[in-house]
């Protein structure tokens, strides 16, 4: 095989393996959460524990608020806090924080159904901005900003943030601007 059909299929095999977009459930249940609550189970307390690829539902307890550009340096966020079902039936209170310039101003009111995709981080026990504490959350929300991640979104009662699909142009320009 030639050497530059041997380098067009590596690009090709690697662009297409950039990212995906996961499609957004039909209900919320216990299932679409386990993956989120099990990385808060083993990593409880660790502020610096993430984890790519992360989905979370619930429904909106407060209404969505603005995290000013000075408490995170990346510019204004909107934080949404959600109680999200368990498999034991309970509750727990976790954060979607998304990116004003990346996704587009994301609000919810409470009551709200909330889905997210993204990265799933734990919140530090020192946060006492908050009168509710989160014990995790999710962010990165957007279009891909780097190759190991899925494109992440949120969608609140069926309206889908970023609204556009995510392409391959977008993304190289957003992983530029992040």
């Amino acid at each position: 095989m030639k050497p530059s059909l041997i380098l067009a299929v590596l690009v090709l095999a690697s662009t297409s393996a950039l990212a995906a977009t996961k499609p957004v459930p039909t209900s919320c249940t216990p299932e679409v959460n386990a993956t989120l609550l099990q990385f808060l189970h083993d990593n409880s307390g660790d502020s610096h524990a993430q984890l790519d690829n992360v989905m979370v539902c619930g429904t909106a307890i407060a209404d969505s608020f603005e995290q000013r550009a000075s408490s995170t340096g990346t510019g204004a966020h909107q934080v949404i806090l959600l109680n999200v079902p368990t498999s034991d039936g309970s509750k727990v209170t976790i954060e979607i924080v998304s990116n004003d310039s990346l996704d587009g101003v994301v609000t919810a009111s409470e009551g709200d159904a909330v889905y997210a995709y993204g990265q799933g981080y734990i919140t530090s026990s020192r946060d006492i901005r908050k009168r509710i504490h989160p014990l995790a959350g999710v962010h990165d929300t957007h279009c891909a900003t780097n190759s190991h991640m899925d494109d992440g979104w949120v969608v609140v009662n069926g309206t889908r943030y970023p609204a556009q699909a995510c392409s391959t142009s977008t993304r190289r320009r957003r992983r530029r601007s992040h």
